[in-house]
């Protein structure tokens, strides 16, 4: 009696596990998505491709933020690149090495979404904890269940808002008096004088390409008075000053979307000398506004972009269809309050939402990853109407000036239903897809897997 009792208490533990080795429902997804096509290697090239596109941006970045940005981006590629190796050699060696190029585009991504006057720590920490998280933890087969740089912003928004406690401010949303300080070196503010030849200016141009450290900033305002009284504009009244601060063009319409504040002797002074107070879409693809370090010329994205629809890396639905909710919503919600007293949105900053280079880097190399967003065509369709709902809101409803990074991880997680029940794939590329619903398959988990859940 009591061997039987054993036995059967042997057949019971047995049972159980046998079945944790049974993939959950959510792994089989991700385990689907890596064996249909596109599957997980020959996404690998347009990674590659999507690296390419952004080095214009890359390029401006460093040219208006200087070395010092050139340095954020640099550790950043370079900590995923050493997380992907040491993970894939010591921890997870049946995952995707770094031949796949995830590391590359992460960490290149990734640094150029952060501001450009943030800590040296940032970079480093975001891009290792995108990396692991991103591709390996949270993945199946090189397939992940959210795109590594948007794990890695979140991550770093976290460590800002948490760096309140210690310091005066947030890195990752720089202010200086409680106002909104993102910097932009000051090159251009200096009047000219006819003593500068031209072969000169060239000369200075090339030597200041890298030159300038933008964390050493003043106000515009500052910097101009000091420059045409025939001084030096001084950071905390010992170094030079060598860049300028103030608020993005999305602060602005934020704070003020009549663009009308309290005139006063400062802000008069501001509204004359201050550029940035009047920024429009022509400022906005052209540059040279204060933002992160990849999203200051919305020209040099717009040629990222084209490179990367006319090679077929991404498709255009999920990013055409949340430009156009969004510009369907800001237009319907500036004739419904553009009209009172104290206004939150103007139809004249509906440019200004649409061509922020934070809002064109999020849409259409976070949200339309294909590794992460939805299969099929009505999928995509669904998600990008679901983005720009979201993203209205909360840059609209909330204290938010733009909340991208939130709306991209809400809506990729959001990509299990869509596939599954709202627009499943076609039953001839579904793999696993059976009347429209996907069934858990009896694969056992992997290293590499959810399982680690």
């Amino acid at each position: 009696m009591a061997v039987r009792c054993g036995r059967e208490r042997n057949g019971s533990q047995r049972q159980e596990l046998d079945r944790s080795m049974f993939p959950t429902q959510l792994h089989s997804y991700l385990l689907w998505r890596s064996t249909v096509t596109p599957d997980a290697q020959s996404l690998a090239s347009r990674r590659y491709t999507a690296t390419v596109s952004l080095l214009p941006a890359a390029m401006v970045g460093v040219f208006v933020f200087g070395w010092w940005a050139s340095w954020i981006v640099f550790l950043s590629i370079i900590s995923a690149f050493t997380t992907d190796l040491l993970t894939h050699r010591f921890i997870y060696k049946d995952s995707p090495g770094t031949r796949d190029g995830t590391w590359m585009f992460t960490g290149l991504l990734l640094g150029l979404l952060m501001p450009p006057s943030v800590p040296w720590i940032f970079p480093v920490a975001g891009a290792s904890l995108a990396v692991f998280l991103g591709k390996h933890f949270f993945s199946v087969d090189g397939m992940p269940l959210l795109q590594p740089a948007a794990i890695g912003l979140l991550i770093l928004q976290l460590l800002g808002v948490g760096s309140l406690v210690f310091r005066d401010s947030n890195p990752m949303a720089p202010t200086a008096g409680g106002q909104p300080a993102w910097p932009v070196l000051a090159r251009g503010l200096e009047p000219s004088t006819d003593a500068q030849s031209a072969p000169n200016a060239v000369g200075k141009l090339w030597l200041d390409f890298l030159g300038g450290d933008v964390r050493k900033s003043v106000t515009r305002v500052e910097y101009r008075e000091a420059v045409f009284d025939g001084k030096k504009p001084l950071y905390k009244g010992a170094e030079e000053a060598e860049a300028v601060h103030g608020p993005r063009p999305l602060d602005i319409i934020k704070s003020a979307p009549a663009n009308a504040p309290k005139v006063n002797a400062a802000s008069a002074l501001a509204t004359v000398s201050n550029k940035i107070e009047h920024s429009d879409w022509l400022d906005m693809m052209l540059g040279y506004v204060p933002a992160t370090i990849g999203a200051s010329s919305g020209l040099a994205l717009f040629f990222g972009v084209l490179l990367l629809l006319f090679t077929g890396a991404v498709s255009p639905l999920l990013p055409l269809f949340a430009f156009m909710t969004l510009f369907a919503g800001l237009h319907f919600l500036s004739w419904i309050y553009g009209r009172a007293a104290d206004p939150v949105l103007m139809a004249g900053n509906i440019p200004i939402h649409l061509l922020s280079g934070s809002t064109i880097l999020g849409i259409f190399y976070l949200a339309a990853d294909p590794t992460t967003a939805p299969r099929s065509t009505m999928g995509k369709i669904y998600a990008g109407v679901a983005l720009g709902v979201i993203e209205l809101f909360l840059r609209i409803f909330t204290p938010l000036p733009e909340g991208i990074f939130l709306s991209i991880i809400l809506v990729q997680s959001l990509s299990f239903v869509i596939d599954q029940w709202l627009a499943p794939p076609d039953d001839d590329t579904s793999g696993g897809l059976t009347s429209g619903v996907y069934e858990p398959t009896s694969n056992p988990l992997s290293a590499s897997s959810l399982s680690r859940l």
